[in-house]
């Protein structure tokens, strides 16, 4: 996934890098979809 560069990479893609690895039932890329749905891909709205 990282070798294909950023710009190639959606932002639950880039966001599961720096988490690094999900759970046995969810894998990264799939729990920064979930979070990013949760928050309307409005990560500031995360902050608060």
């Amino acid at each position: 996934m990282a070798s294909s560069g950023a710009e190639n990479l959606t932002n639950a893609e880039l966001l599961a890098i720096l988490i690094g690895s999900g759970s046995q039932k969810e894998s990264a890329v799939d729990l920064m979809k979930r979070i990013l749905a949760d928050c309307n891909n409005n990560l500031t709205a995360t902050t608060t």
